[in-house]
């Protein structure tokens, strides 16, 4: 034993105490190893014996080849290729024959990336064993590996000639002829099935071979035999899934990925594959569950964050989208990268750090055409046409047939009115591309605009609609056309129909500008309002829609007021209190009279009708004699009963119309002639003062509170609300007549000592007097 520990510490990089227990017990694992090294070389039980008997021999020479051999093996396991590689090469300069060591090395060699170097050792071990199948198989696989595949086939086909059943050389060669002579591979795989029906890698190869010649039924069926055999195979539930795909099956070439990746999850290009399925499916939640793994991975791939801002921007949440494309440019500086970010940035409204990024791909593919032409849209879109026309001449001088940049060309030049140098582009675009119908539809229209070439014109934007025939910016040009030519009421039809399918401020535009020319305010002040509510900024529909502003428009501010004004009014609660007229002497009694009113309004009892009736009581000094009842009910047939009944009939006009008034403004009618777009509106600094005919209103901005009714010679003034649940009531009315000559009622005064949402009791309403 001492005499081995020695002979193992003269050639060995180990250095402890020859007495150490742990060390002997390496070394004699060690050894096992080397034994076992020998055995698994693939040499038969004789020949080892006779060509490295060494192990036995007791001269000095064997027990040093035995030591080097030892030690390179040691060496290996611990990874010092360099060394171990000498002390193989010592092994063999002591012992030539050695055809082990001619492998061994080989293999230390293709372990160290350099078949170049193993092939000699690979052709020797081979010299040595001509007839041995394993070295045949060995010495092919590096002329493979040096892509040397000629001399590959010509060892292996002589190595069937004399081992016919031998599976590892039928098998390589197959694989050498998959995608030469795909009938010949096949016909050797279906031999090694018959050899070995239940050969993994004959129906695995079968299958590469039956995909790669588009049979794909036969192909899924050699997948499938392999899966039957080994459940576990994920190649093959791979291959299976590539299948499904290239015949377009997306669905089942899912199942099958799934399938693959619960087995193996770590496997990234799987789950890579799985997410670009599911992105040709729109299935953008599946996509990001995929990618949850990721989401707390300080250091995650470069494609697992392109695919989550993918997954960010079709759900257009531009903030998450924005995050991963950056982190994903950390990654790889990829140009496609920063344009997809230009895009967002655009979404988000940075407009300047969509020019950066895209600035920044044209910096890192300077001959890419496309990315010339993003980055003039990007200059037209910041109204920098002079930059976006070097741009897009860039990508056409790139791409001679660039049919979009020739148009977003033309359309940059008509922008700073080069209107002949644009009309030139936009006919290019035709004669390039005859199917552009965005090319059509600009020149067309461009005509119809300028109002020139009309006939030319109706052919062009015909053409478009012939090409895309649903598109409404087409449907507009048409209507714009029809306007052009005198046809207003077709004009209106094509454009209302454009409208309906993409509300646009341009179509809306159009479409004031027909109802205009028709005489119709109301539809052209709706029309050019929606679009400027589209399109804030556009100064001549501005322009246009101030011609209209007086009117109480149905999306004025004005009338948003007093619509809800006019609700609150229909709300009004139960209302009780004094009432106070003043007039002349012969009618009422001291020329001032005081007394009570009461208000309320209920729902019919019966379900048919959804009318509010509003009812009212005054209780009433106008005689000396005796007090006299007013009632009001909206829905009865005579609205006013006045007990006693005589008092009805001496009753002054102008008392009447007093009463009256009263009546219409509890009962919501007294607003409702003001409630239509022909109301004229003058607009003050705190005030909108609504007129129509006779009768006028003036509102309150901040509160949208009515301050004054007039009609006719007869005003109406609420001078204090009450607040109740945050709703503004009318607490103090006062309603004067404004006629000069002399009346019997002057002024009534009514103001609420209650205002309650609690009822008033019936019997006041309908008791008899």
């Amino acid at each position: 034993m001492r005499a081995l520990n020695r002979t193992f510490a003269l050639g060995c990089w180990i250095r402890q105490d020859r007495a150490n227990f742990f060390v002997l017990k390496k070394i004699f694992f060690l050894l096992m190893l080397s034994l076992c090294a020998f055995q698994n070389l693939g040499i038969s039980a004789k020949k080892e014996k006779n060509e490295f008997s060494f192990s036995q021999n007791e001269n000095p020479a064997g027990k040093k080849v035995y030591s080097h051999f030892l030690n390179a093996l040691i060496l290996e396991r611990y990874g010092e290729l360099e060394r171990a590689l000498k002390e193989y090469s010592r092994t063999l300069a002591l012992e030539p024959q050695a055809s082990l060591i001619y492998q061994q090395r080989a293999n230390l060699y293709l372990k160290m990336g350099q078949p170049e170097k193993a092939l000699p050792d690979a052709q020797a071990f081979y010299k040595l064993h001509p007839e041995d199948p394993e070295a045949s198989l060995f010495l092919a696989s590096i002329h493979l590996m040096l892509d040397q595949k000629i001399t590959a086939r010509q060892i292996l086909e002589k190595s069937i000639e004399e081992n016919p059943k031998y599976i590892p050389s039928l098998i390589e060669l197959s694989n050498i002829l998959l995608f030469e002579d795909s009938p010949k591979a096949i016909k050797i795989l279906e031999n090694i099935l018959k050899i070995d029906p239940f050969s993994i890698q004959a129906y695995y190869s079968l299958g590469l071979v039956y995909q790669k010649m588009e049979e794909f039924p036969k192909a899924k069926n050699m997948f499938e035999k392999v899966i039957e055999i080994d459940p576990e195979s994920v190649p093959s539930l791979l291959f299976l899934g590539e299948t499904y795909e290239k015949e377009n099956n997306l669905e089942s070439a899912i199942l099958y990925f799934e399938k693959a990746l619960k087995k193996a999850p770590e496997h990234f290009s799987l789950r890579m594959q799985l997410i670009s399925l599911y992105s040709k499916l729109k299935q953008f939640d599946k996509i990001e569950n995929l990618l949850q793994i990721y989401l707390n991975d300080p250091s995650p791939p470069m494609e697992a964050n392109f695919w989550l801002a993918l997954v960010y921007e079709n759900k257009k949440q531009w903030e998450k989208a924005l995050f991963y494309y950056l982190q994903a440019q950390k990654g790889m500086n990829n140009p496609e990268l920063h344009i997809r970010a230009a895009s967002v940035y655009s979404q988000l409204g940075e407009s300047k750090n969509a020019l950066r990024s895209l600035k920044t791909a044209v910096k890192l593919s300077p001959q890419e055409a496309q990315f010339h032409y993003f980055l003039g849209l990007a200059y037209l879109d910041l109204k920098k046409p002079k930059k976006a026309i070097k741009e897009f001449e860039k990508a056409i001088e790139l791409k001679k047939d660039f049919a979009s940049s020739y148009f977003q060309l033309g359309i940059a030049l008509d922008s700073i009115k080069k209107w002949p140098e644009a009309e030139k582009m936009f006919k290019h675009v035709i004669k390039i591309d005859p199917t552009n119908a965005s090319a059509y539809n600009y020149l067309g229209y461009t005509y119809a605009d300028r109002n020139e070439n009309l006939f030319e014109a109706r052919k062009l934007i015909e053409k478009a609609l012939e090409i895309d025939q649903d598109n409404p910016a087409y449907a507009d040009s048409l209507g714009w056309l029809n306007f052009r030519e005198g046809d207003i009421l077709r004009a209106i039809s094509h454009l209302k129909s454009a409208v309906e399918s993409m509300p646009d401020p341009a179509i809306f535009d159009h479409l004031g500008d027909c109802y205009h020319a028709l005489g119709n305010s109301l539809e052209a002040a709706l029309s050019y309002r929606q679009a400027l509510e589209l399109d804030p900024k556009n100064k001549t529909i501005r322009k246009k829609l101030e011609r209209y502003k007086k009117w109480l428009l149905p999306e004025s501010p004005a009338r948003k007021l007093l619509k809800n004004f006019e609700k609150t009014l229909s709300e009004t609660p139960y209302l009780s209190g004094m009432i106070l007229l003043k007039g002349k002497k012969n009618f009422i009694a001291k020329g001032s009279s005081s007394g009570f009113f009461y208000l309320r309004k209920t729902n019919p009892s019966h379900q048919l009708s959804t009318t509010t009736i509003t009812e009212l009581r005054m209780d009433l000094g106008l005689s000396a004699q005796m007090p006299v009842t007013l009632r009001y009910e909206s829905n009865a047939i005579s609205q006013w009963t006045v007990f006693p009944p005589e008092i009805k009939e001496q009753m002054p006009q102008e008392t009447k119309k007093l009463l009256e008034i009263i009546a219409s403004f509890f009962d919501n009618k007294l607003l409702l002639p003001l409630d239509q777009w022909q109301t004229e509106v003058q607009e003050k600094s705190k005030h909108y003062i609504l007129t129509y005919q006779d009768r006028s209103l003036t509102l309150k901005k901040k509160t949208g509170l009515v301050e004054t009714i007039l009609w006719g010679n007869t005003i109406l003034k609420i001078e204090k609300y009450q607040n109740i649940n945050r709703n503004f009531f009318p607490q103090k009315i006062k309603i004067k007549s404004l006629n000069k000559n002399e009346t019997d009622l002057k002024e009534i005064e009514i103001e609420f000592s209650r205002l309650s949402l609690d009822t008033i009791e019936n019997k006041i309403f309908k008791a008899k007097e």
